[in-house]
């Protein structure tokens, strides 16, 4: 029987944060490899009737394996009727089962675990875990259950250089300047606020050497970037989301790029930009203290005192040393987190 997948998820924009660019990319090279899959979002549907128009949609597709990105949403809420319905189902959590996700609203997260959470994951054929650490995460709560543990995977960038005109700051920041790089999602789980801290800390040397502190991303309403130019901070700017080639140049023309989570799935944005070959920063909690080793491929850093350190020495880092630095990141990203390899394992965990 041909595998038919359906994918499925509160929403396919960007502001869900970085599943909808891991579903897309996953359904990219399983077309790639012959397999038809498709994705349905909760969110196209109006809230009224939500629940039970997206369960409708669902079972018309005729799809033969449903997989559910994310927790606590429509796409876990209604998956008992799918199961009832004998359909086969694989649940990525996304990080949303690790202890911080967990604390964030655990009051209401503790109920809806009760209500319908526990049984739907209890039930599913599969959970995929994008690290050992949410591997472990699951198994506390689900012990025995099988667990696929696969990392997301990410493809080799074109070598072509893309002009510095893509870039967002081209008009306000000096083209030669360095750029420190946040990209993703303004969110305070981000770990915004103790990084603008450390940045007014070392702001003295950060203008002395040319640094610039640029944050590239969305959030509710604009906010952040609103708050920025309400109280600027010296040598730092904030902008709005880039896509494709203009998020490809974000990277190409940063000197360092910096991850300050306080949770993470996997934190995909860390190595697409390793892969870029940009030196890394961020913070030693799983699964990014399993990507970096703290001074071989890039720096990590565990509370706000911390932070400044290192901030301070991959200012002052001279080439050499972070030449070294980026090929031994390279290399791992190659040997480790191959997107054919996520997509085949993706593939024998449907089957």
């Amino acid at each position: 029987m041909p595998l038919h997948p359906l994918h499925l998820s509160h929403s396919v924009h960007h502001g869900d944060g970085g599943i909808a660019f891991a579903v897309a990319d996953l359904m990219h090279a399983q077309q790639e490899l012959g397999i038809y899959s498709r994705w349905l979002s909760a969110d196209r549907f109006e809230p009224l009737n939500r629940d039970q128009s997206f369960v409708n949609a669902v079972l018309d597709t005729r799809a033969t394996v449903l997989h559910c990105h994310g927790l606590w949403r429509t796409q876990t809420r209604v998956a008992k009727q799918f199961i009832k319905a004998g359909l086969p189902i694989i649940v990525s959590p996304h990080g949303m089962m690790d202890q911080w996700a967990m604390a964030h609203s655990s009051w209401k997260k503790e109920i809806v675990w009760h209500l319908w959470e526990e049984e739907v994951l209890r039930s599913a054929s599969c959970l995929h875990a994008l690290c050992h650490a949410e591997a472990e995460a699951i198994a506390r709560r689900l012990p025995g259950k099988p667990i696929a543990l696969i990392p997301n995977g990410i493809s080799s960038p074109d070598p072509l250089i893309l002009s510095k005109n893509l870039l967002p700051w081209t008009s306000d920041i000096p083209s030669d300047a360095r750029v420190l790089l946040f990209l993703g999602r303004f969110h305070q789980k981000k770990g915004l606020e103790p990084l603008m801290a450390a940045w007014q800390s070392v702001i003295a040397e950060a203008k002395r050497l040319g640094w610039w502190l640029v944050f590239v991303g969305f959030g509710d309403d604009h906010k952040f970037e609103n708050q920025l130019k309400s109280f600027p901070v010296d040598n730092c700017r904030a902008y709005g989301p880039v896509f494709d080639q203009q998020k490809i140049a974000c990277y190409q023309h940063s000197s360092a790029f910096i991850l300050p989570s306080y949770s993470e799935g996997l934190g995909l944005v860390l190595l697409e930009a390793m892969s870029h070959g940009v030196l890394c920063i961020t913070r030693d909690v799983t699964p990014m203290n399993s990507i970096i080793k703290n001074g071989v491929d890039g720096f990590l850093f565990k509370d706000n005192n911390e932070l400044i350190e290192i901030i301070e020495k991959a200012l002052m880092l001279n080439s050499l040393e972070k030449d070294k630095m980026v090929k031994s990141a390279l290399e791992k990203i190659e040997k480790s987190y191959s997107i054919m390899q996520m997509y085949l394992s993706i593939d024998k965990a449907y089957n």
